[in-house]
């Protein structure tokens, strides 16, 4: 059968570079990522320092921003600094460029989503983020955190200029990285997974960049090698709007590229520094079951049964099991090579009635609907910070640990011995 050449676009996202292959490229050399992960982000970091000088780093971490703004227009100082950055459009920020990628959004769920929760536990293979991961609780909110993952991908699509969901959402994620830095640096040495930091900072440079990529690369990388037919104007649109995201994120200016291209040696460049493929656990295949059972919990066993194999199949393929091959996983595993057809063969016939006009128009608008009217449980805007997480209890015992927890805690005290 006849098939349409790919372009250089989509042939450069089509394969996966293997683990022994990476390299540093000239641009993002070991050096300059080493650096990189000395600093976490200046500007919040500096709002965060005077927050705690005026007394104001108390309640829920999802009112932080709102104490932000409110501030800037009494106080002004550095609260008006940060407000003015995030509100300030850089000059190479073209918003026409986005709609590509934002209607792609709407308009190729489940897939966007599907292939976005693969992204998501990209952060797993990063062992220098697991003393975050510990200490704020992620582990004990492990569904809904997957959840807000979903509507964090999906806001953006509303629009992204300065006012909109979506960038309020960003000015917030933002606020409450510096707090997380801020509180877990009183205790610095002292947090499970410390040791496995080194002398990096907390959230540092080189872990944003690392999931920038996997959010913009990787993820697009993983959409066309599953079957997703992604036009070049929709690629380039996907890469542009993720740099705004990265720019209001507090990622450094130096760490945004220009284009898909660059991207690629920045992704494998982070990638060869943060991954270790000896330095991963059999805990995190449970963490993934457990998180599909929390979302399936209304389905069948089988239902559930079926969609983790598919998962471990799709994680094996898109990511390389050179790449997570601690983690118990091998294609060689009974049902997975089967599992991978069939999200495969999903994936490709979902893209395709995706990809008719009227469907695809048709079905942005239905769930554009859906998402402001909260209709649907993984569209709805939930709070980014899960649960009821409040200042100060990073790393601190609010309530015995729970099985799952324990289970987490062994998992990376593990890990430091290796």
């Amino acid at each position: 059968m006849f098939q349409a050449k790919k372009s250089p676009l989509r042939e450069l996202l089509s394969t996966r570079t293997r683990y022994r292959e990476l390299e540093y490229s000239d641009e993002y050399s070991r050096e300059f990522l080493d650096k990189k992960a000395t600093q976490g982000d200046p500007l919040a970091d500096e709002l965060i320092t005077q927050m705690d000088r005026d007394d104001l780093l108390k309640g829920a971490w999802r009112d932080l921003i709102g104490v932000v703004i409110k501030e800037a227009e009494t106080r002004g100082g550095i609260y008006q600094q940060f407000v003015d950055y995030c509100y300030a459009v850089p000059d190479w920020v073209d918003f026409s460029l986005m709609k590509a990628s934002q209607q792609m959004v709407f308009t190729k769920i489940p897939n966007t989503l599907f292939t976005g929760a693969i992204t998501f536990f990209g952060g797993s293979f990063v062992p220098s983020a697991l003393s975050v991961a510990a200490s704020s609780q992620f582990v004990e909110e492990g569904g809904p955190r997957l959840i807000e993952s979903g509507t964090f991908i999906l806001k953006p699509a509303l629009g992204m200029k300065p006012g909109s969901i979506a960038h309020y959402e960003l000015m917030r994620v933002r606020v409450i990285h510096g707090a997380v830095r801020f509180f877990m640096n009183k205790k610095r040495g002292q947090h499970l997974g410390d040791g496995l930091l080194n002398d990096d900072a907390y959230i540092n440079q080189c872990q944003l960049a690392y999931f920038l990529t996997s959010f913009s690369f990787i993820h697009l990388r993983t959409a066309i090698r599953m079957g997703m037919k992604l036009s070049d104007e929709e690629i380039k649109s996907h890469h542009h709007r993720w740099q705004y995201m990265g720019y209001l994120l507090g990622v450094d200016l130096d760490l945004l590229t220009d284009s898909i291209e660059e991207e690629k040696k920045l992704a494998l460049s982070v990638l060869k520094r943060e991954v270790n493929p000896n330095i991963t656990d059999t805990f995190f295949v449970e963490m993934i079951k457990d998180m599909v059972d929390e979302l399936g919990e209304n389905r069948s066993q089988k239902f559930r049964d079926k969609t983790f194999l598919e998962f471990k199949a799709v994680l094996l393929y898109a990511i390389g099991e050179d790449f997570i091959g601690g983690w118990g996983m091998s294609m060689d595993e009974p049902g997975v090579p089967e599992a991978l057809k069939r999200a495969k063969r999903r994936i490709a016939i979902i893209d395709f009635f995706q990809r008719q006009k009227p469907i695809a128009m048709l079905q942005y608008y239905i769930v554009k609907k859906q998402f402001l009217s909260g209709r649907k449980k993984l569209l709805l805007s939930i709070e980014t910070t899960g649960g009821e997480d409040t200042l100060g209890n990073v790393g601190q015992e609010k309530k015995p640990r729970s099985p799952m927890l324990k289970k987490f805690d062994a998992a990376i005290a593990r890990l430091e011995l290796r």
